[in-house]
C-alpha cells in the first residue's frame, strides 16, 4: 500500500498528530525533554568520549527534532574523527512542508535543519540515507511499519530512543515482538530510555533481556531507562547462512579495479571513512567505457510492487542526487540539470503497468506524478497523445565529470593509477596482489571493472553478460530545441545543450562491434518517432558513442563479497531438502575481496548506493539498505537459486 503521511495540527503552540491524537513532544519544550529523557538517561555525551563511532536508533522520527538536537550535541562533544550513525523508523512521516513550518520555530538548529530539509527524501516506503556534517553524521531514515523495518534492518544500536506515541494510542509500537526485535538490534551493554513508564512496557522489556529502571519523568510521574547486560542472538532464520555479511575489515588500505561510476563512488565512500585508496584504471582518464557518455539519465526504476529492484533503484536515485550535490557544493564542475523525466506509456501493457505502479506508490510530491495525455502534451508539446508519469527530480548528468569529482574530493587519500589493466589476482600473507605491468598490493580489493571482472579467476563463474550500447548525438531542431524535460519511452531524448541532443541507447546482446553502426542509430530514432508528433529524421550524420555494459539476468547488480564457488557447490548443493537453515554452514567468501558490477544501463543511478553498501560492509557500519535488498544483489544469488531449483526438481 502507498505510504500514508502524518497529518499535522497544532495544539497550544505545539505540533499535534491528528492520526494518533497525541502531541509530538512535551509542551514544556522539546529540547529540555530530549536532554532529560534521552541524553541524560543514555549517558550522552559521556559515552562518546572514547572516540569510537556510535550507533543511535530511534522508534519514531516524528518531527525530526530529536535527531537535530542529537546532531548538534554530537558536533559539540564527539571527537572529530568519530561518526554518528542515527537510525530512525517512521511509519507516518511528516511532509516536507510541515517540517519547514516546525523548524522555523527553532532557528538555533538551522545548521542541521537546513541540510536535512535540502535532502529530506520523498515519502516513499523503505530505506533512505542522508549524510551530514561532511560525513560525521549519517542518518538512516526508514519509512515503514516498525515490525517490518526492524526485520529488514541489519545493525546493532549502542543506544535507543523509544519515542513512539503513547502505548495507549499506538499499541503496535510497543508489542512484545517489537521489544524482542529491539533487543536483537542492541549491542551488549547498549542502553535505552523512554518517556513512558507503563507496566506493560516495563514487563516486556524485562522479558526480552533488558535491565529496566525507573526515574522521575519529564512532565510525568515516571519514565523508564536501562540496558542490555547479556548478548541477545538474532532471531533464527533472519539471514540465510549463504547471505551472511562478511566480518568487518580492520585494514585501511584498498585497491579498486576500475574508475567508472561504481569504482569512483567506492573510492569516495571509503576515503570519506579514512581509508587509503588506489584506483587502477586501464584508460588514461576516469569515467571512460560505459561511464564515458556526455550525458546520462538519472531516474528511479519502479515496479508494480515494492520489489527489490524498485527498492534498490529508488533508494539509489536519492543517494546519487545527494552525492552530486555534495560534489558541486565542494566546488567541482559537474554538468547537471534536474529538469525532470517524463516516462511515456506508448502501449497498452505499459499503461497497465504504470497504473499498477501508481496504485502501489501513489502520487508522491517531488517524486512521482501520474500524467494524462493532455498533461504530457502540456509538458512536452512535441509528443503525441500518450499518458505517462513524471519524476520531478529526474535529471541528466555528465558521468565523466562526476567520476573526476569523486576522485578529487579526497586527494590526500585517493590515488589514481591510469593505463593499468590487472590481469590476475593472487592472495598471500593476508594481502591481494594485483598483477599488471607491476604488482599492486592491498588487503582489500574491490572489483569494479564491469564485464572484465570475468577475466579474473575469482570472478569468472559470476553470471555477467556483455551488452553493446550506442548513444546518438543529434542536432536540435526548431521543434526539439524547446524540450524542457527528459523524454523516456523505448528510448530517451535529453534536452539540448549547445544545440545538440543526446539520444539513446541501443541494448544489443551478443554484439561486439566497437564502431558506430548506422542501423543502431536508426533504430533509436525510430523508437522515439513512435511517440513524437513531428518525427526526427533518420537521414542524419552518424555521430555518437559505443560502450559495452555489463548486466545480470534479473537486472540487479552484483554487489558484495566475492563468494568461493567450490565451497558453495559443496555446502549448498542440496538446498530445499527440508533441512533448516541452521544446518548449513556460513558461506565462505574470498577474504577482503568485493565486487560492484553488472550495473547495466543503470550504473549512473545504482553505482553510488552500491558503493555505500560496500563501504558499510567493509567498515562494519549499519547497512544502508534492507536485508532483503542485500540478498537480492548478493553475488551468489544465482547459484543459490539454481541449487534450490535443482533440488526441488529431484523431489
Amino acid at each position: 500500500m502507498p505510504l500514508h503521511p502524518a497529518t499535522l495540527e497544532w495544539s497550544g503552540g505545539s505540533p499535534y498528530s491528528a492520526d494518533f491524537k497525541d502531541v509530538y513532544f512535551s509542551p514544556q519544550g522539546v529540547a529540555a525533554e530530549t536532554e532529560y529523557v534521552f541524553f541524560a538517561h543514555n549517558q550522552l555525551p559521556q559515552r562518546w568520549a572514547n572516540g569510537k563511532d556510535f550507533t543511535l536508533a530511534e522508534t519514531g522520527f516524528g518531527t525530526g527534532l530529536n535527531f537535530l538536537l542529537t546532531a548538534q550535541l554530537w558536533q559539540r562533544h564527539a571527537p572529530k574523527h568519530a561518526t554518528l550513525h542515527y537510525i530512525s523508523i517512521e511509519k507516518h512521516p511528516l511532509p516536507l512542508a510541515a517540517l519547514h513550518t516546525i523548524y522555523a520555530h527553532y532557528p538555533d538548529l538551522n545548521r542541521f535543519s537546513q541540510d536535512l530539509l535540502a535532502h529530506y527524501p520523498p515519502l516513499v516506503r523503505g530505506f533512505h540515507t542522508l549524510t551530514l556534517a561532511q560525513g560525521r553524521i549519517r542518518l538512516l531514515l526508514i519509512f515503514d511499519d516498525i515490525a517490518a523495518a526492524l526485520a529488514a534492518l541489519q545493525a546493532k544500536a549502542d543506544a535507543w530512543f523509544l519515542d513512539g506515541f503513547t502505548p495507549a494510542r499506538n499499541p503496535a509500537m510497543w508489542t512484545l515482538a517489537v521489544c524482542q526485535s529491539l533487543a536483537e538490534h542492541t549491542q551488549t551493554g547498549g542502553t535505552f530510555s523512554t518517556y513512558t513508564a507503563t507496566s506493560q512496557v516495563r514487563r516486556q522489556l524485562q522479558a526480552v533481556g533488558f535491565e529496566v529502571r525507573k526515574d522521575a519523568g519529564f512532565g510525568k510521574r515516571e519514565m523508564l531507562y536501562g540496558g542490555l547486560a547479556a548478548p541477545t542472538s538474532e532471531h533464527a532464520g533472519s539471514t540465510p547462512p549463504w547471505f551472511c555479511l562478511p566480518p568487518p575489515q580492520p585494514a585501511k588500505q584498498v585497491i579498486i579495479l576500475g574508475a567508472g561510476i561504481a569504482g569512483c563512488a567506492a573510492a569516495f565512500c571509503l576515503a570519506q571513512r579514512g581509508y587509503q585508496v588506489r584506483v587502477l584504471e586501464q584508460h588514461a582518464q576516469p569515467g571512460q567505457a560505459a561511464s564515458g557518455n556526455p550525458k546520462g539519465v538519472l531516474r528511479p526504476k519502479l515496479t508494480t510492487d515494492h520489489s527489490a529492484l524498485s527498492c534498490f533503484y529508488t533508494h539509489a536515485f536519492f543517494s546519487t542526487q545527494q552525492l552530486i550535490h555534495t560534489c558541486r557544493q565542494a566546488g567541482h564542475t559537474i554538468e547537471y540539470d534536474a529538469c525532470g523525466v517524463v516516462e511515456l506509456a506508448t502501449q497498452a501493457r505499459q499503461q497497465q503497468r504504470q497504473a499498477k505502479q501508481q496504485a502501489v506508490f501513489g502520487s508522491i510530491e517531488r517524486h512521482l506524478l501520474p500524467l494524462s495525455a493532455a498533461q504530457v502534451t502540456h509538458k512536452l508539446p512535441m509528443v503525441a497523445a500518450y499518458s505517462g508519469q513524471y519524476f520531478p527530480q529526474g535529471a541528466w548528468v555528465n558521468p565523466q565529470q562526476l567520476c573526476a569529482a569523486l576522485l578529487a574530493m579526497y586527494p590526500e587519500r585517493i590515488g589514481f593509477v591510469p593505463n593499468t589493466q590487472v590481469q590476475a589476482l593472487t592472495y598471500a600473507d593476508a594481502h591481494w596482489h594485483c598483477h599488471a605491468q607491476q604488482d599492486y598490493v592491498a588487503p582489500i580489493v574491490i572489483v569494479a571493472n564491469s564485464y572484465q571482472a570475468t577475466q579474473l579467476a575469482q570472478c569468472q563463474h559470476l553470471p555477467m553478460d556483455k551488452i553493446r550500447g550506442q548513444m546518438t548525438q543529434y542536432p536540435a531542431t526548431a521543434n526539439t530545441q524547446a524540450l524542457a524535460h527528459i523524454l523516456c519511452a523505448d528510448a530517451y531524448l535529453i534536452p539540448a545543450t549547445d544545440g545538440e541532443h543526446v539520444l539513446g541507447a541501443s541494448f544489443e546482446a551478443d554484439v561486439s562491434t566497437p564502431t558506430l553502426q548506422a542501423h543502431s542509430q536508426r533504430e533509436t530514432i525510430q523508437h522515439l518517432n513512435r511517440c513524437l508528433s513531428e518525427p526526427l529524421s533518420t537521414d542524419v550524420a552518424l555521430r555518437g558513442r559505443v560502450s559495452f555494459r555489463c548486466t545480470a539476468g534479473d537486472y540487479l547488480p552484483l554487489v558484495g563479497p566475492v563468494p568461493e564457488r567450490a565451497f558453495h557447490q559443496k555446502a549448498y548443493a542440496n538446498l530445499s531438502l527440508g533441512r533448516p537453515m541452521a544446518a548449513y554452514p556460513q558461506a565462505q567468501d574470498y577474504p577482503g575481496l568485493f565486487i560492484s558490477s553488472a550495473h547495466g544501463a543503470r550504473g549512473l543511478t545504482g553505482g553510488v548506493l552500491a558503493a555505500q553498501i560496500l563501504a558499510a560492509m567493509i567498515s562494519g557500519e549499519p547497512m544502508p539498505v534492507a536485508r532483503q535488498t542485500l540478498h537480492a544483489i548478493h553475488p551468489a544469488r544465482f547459484w543459490i537459486r539454481r541449487y534450490q531449483r535443482q533440488t526441488v526438481a529431484k523431489r
